[in-house]
């Protein structure tokens, strides 16, 4: 089953499917045929790798029926074939050809050693329509329901039991197929509610997984895709430079989900929900960069290893964000690290136990780091050269940074706060003088609040030794100066072009 799961195989299955619902570049700016329609998705079938043919086609007046279909792909890993009953493609006297197929057909994959799954896929009341655009092709479909399960699997490779279906609801999508490389083709896709359940079996092991999502979005724009050959990676770097480009993004109103496993006799899980949720991806020549976040999250967390039967975390908000450059060259690019933990709460229980007397403040924790700057890709981002760069010389060697921002770091919990700013240039050509790192010239300024009544607080409930302490006080007073409020630090970190550090104007090093 593991070679049928494979990313390889999952993107023969999208081939195949894609094959049977779009069109191919090549038609003029003019009235479609019900004919062109169906040649252009032959096109696109044999440009992706797949075939997609008829048994009959039948021409009854402004209709053309095509019967029998067979979509079939093959792959080192997998062999995929979709049996469609009949599609029916039908000019509308206004220069557009409306689609309408079998509700109900199956998607069969073939692993190399014999393994066979079964999917049956279903949409009721799916509508197409396909017209002429400046780019190229426009489709825009509509489909109260969408679903899709398993209904047959065989081989030695497939696990005792394998659950799996899928319900969508109130989908609509518009997407482009381009006549040129050059031209972008973006698929626009939303989902009322979207439904997947999952359970796998092996021997005693389990696994149940559910997932649902109303108000789901999904953009995608995508040029030179056939640019990244079989090769994978080695190919990358050259794709991105002849026009490579995808940006990705998925955005949900409600999101939940739930995980049971079993393993070894052990059991563990996790159920877990967000509100107004975003995940972006963009890979082209400028840089390849991911974000994501959610409001209102929550998770609780079940299994043995945890210090209770189940632990509770929520959130106002979780984010996460990184950019960096992927085609290499001398002049410095743009990176970034966005990490965002807001108002985090814990249960009582859990504060209770590394704290029973109440000393120190229950109030959410907020983390916020946000990072920009420069750096120097001298090879691909993945190509050999930056590879081998990383593993003989070591990250400064494959990425060498120029300029670093501090645009925004935050940290506060226990009733303590430390905000900071900063700005530095870094000389790259200089790893000695910061053992390794390479060298900072520049300030960043540091406040924190309520420092020193943490720190009396720790001591108070066991879990910072008086001493460690005094310690912690003596470094504060060495880097910080009081500030105008009552348990207010400041201090301004100053590193000089020869690498000498102050620290609000002493001289550290």
């Amino acid at each position: 089953m593991s070679r049928i799961a494979s990313p390889r195989a999952r993107a023969g299955l999208a081939a195949a499917v894609t094959a049977a619902l779009a069109a191919a570049p090549g038609l003029a700016l003019a009235d479609l045929t019900a004919e062109q329609v169906w040649q252009s998705w032959q096109e696109l079938a044999e440009g992706a790798g797949q075939t997609i043919e008829a048994g009959e086609e039948i021409r009854d007046g402004d209709t053309l029926t095509a019967r029998g279909v067979t979509v079939a792909g093959q792959s080192d890993e997998v062999a995929v074939s979709v049996m469609i009953d009949e599609i029916a493609f039908t000019e509308a006297g206004d220069g557009s050809v409306s689609v309408q197929m079998s509700e109900a057909y199956d998607v069969s994959l073939m692993g190399a050693d014999g393994e066979m799954l079964v999917i049956s896929v279903a949409h009721p009341g799916l509508r197409m329509v396909v017209s002429e655009a400046e780019a190229g092709l426009r489709h825009r479909l509509t489909a109260p329901e969408l679903t899709a399960a398993v209904t047959d699997r065989a081989g030695a490779g497939m696990p005792d039991r394998l659950d799996l279906a899928l319900a969508a609801t109130r989908l609509t999508a518009v997407y482009d197929v381009t006549r040129s490389a050059d031209v972008p083709g973006t698929t626009d896709l939303q989902v009322g509610a979207l439904d997947v359940k999952v359970f796998y079996a092996e021997d005693a092991d389990t696994l149940d997984l559910q997932y649902g999502a109303t108000g789901l979005a999904l953009r995608f724009v995508g040029a030179g895709l056939d640019q990244a050959g079989p090769a994978g990676m080695a190919d990358l770097g050259a794709a991105l430079q002849d026009g490579l480009s995808v940006d990705l993004g998925v955005s949900y109103d409600t999101m939940r989900y739930a995980i049971d496993a079993l393993e070894d006799g052990i059991a563990s899980g996790a159920d877990g929900s967000a509100m107004a949720g975003e995940t972006g991806f963009v890979l082209d020549a400028s840089g390849m960069a991911f974000n994501t976040s959610s409001r209102n999250a929550e998770v609780t967390l079940r299994g043995p290893e945890l210090p209770q039967p189940e632990l509770t975390l929520r959130a106002a908000e979780l984010g996460y964000g990184v950019r960096m450059p992927t085609v290499g060259g001398p002049e410095p690019q743009p990176l970034s690290v966005l990490i965002r933990l807001v108002e985090a709460t814990a249960p009582e229980s859990v504060w209770a136990m590394a704290d029973p007397s109440g000393a120190l403040p229950r109030g959410p924790v907020t983390a916020i780091v946000d990072l920009a700057g420069q750096a120097i890709l001298p090879g691909d981002l993945f190509g050999m050269q930056t590879m081998f760069a990383f593993m003989m010389g070591g990250p400064f060697e494959a990425v060498q940074p120029t300029a670093l921002d501090i645009n925004e770091l935050v940290l506060r919990a226990a009733g303590a706060e430390l905000t900071g700013q900063g700005a530095f240039t870094l000389d790259p050509t200089d790893l000695q003088t910061f053992d390794g790192f390479p060298r900072p010239q520049g300030e960043m300024n540091l406040l924190l609040r309520g420092g020193n009544t943490l720190i009396n607080r720790l001591v108070e409930v066991g879990l910072l030794p008086a001493d460690q302490a005094n310690a912690a006080r003596m470094v504060m007073a060495l880097f910080a100066r009081p500030g105008e409020g009552p348990d207010e630090l400041v201090s301004t970190i100053e590193v000089r072009e020869d690498g000498a550090v102050f620290a609000n104007g002493m001289r550290l090093q």
